[in-house]
């Protein structure tokens, strides 16, 4: 059984955001789950795909190397985007 609080959330989209993770941590979360897709450890394969660069995996909650100033604020403070909701594509 859900709460309220999660449930008002079902169905809704969110804003999308990107941030900017080290590389090398993408590469050994791809490693440690074993995940041999060139776009998450290959650069010249990567920068040639429709992405332009490494990616991170499914999974990877890396840590920003940068946050927006607004968005920091909002992290610290326990807030987030207006809906409540967002994807992070992290893209090293």
């Amino acid at each position: 059984m859900l709460s309220d609080d999660v449930e008002e959330f079902i169905g809704k989209g969110g804003d999308v955001r990107i941030y900017e993770v080290e590389k090398g941590a993408i590469r050994r979360f791809a490693d440690a789950v074993d995940d041999p897709n060139p776009l998450f450890h290959d650069d010249e394969y990567a920068r040639n795909s429709r992405n332009g660069a490494i990616i991170a995996p499914p999974g990877f909650f890396g840590w920003p190397t940068q946050w927006p100033a607004a968005t920091a604020a909002a992290a610290l403070a326990g807030g987030g985007s207006e809906s409540g909701l967002g994807t992070v594509l992290a893209k090293a």
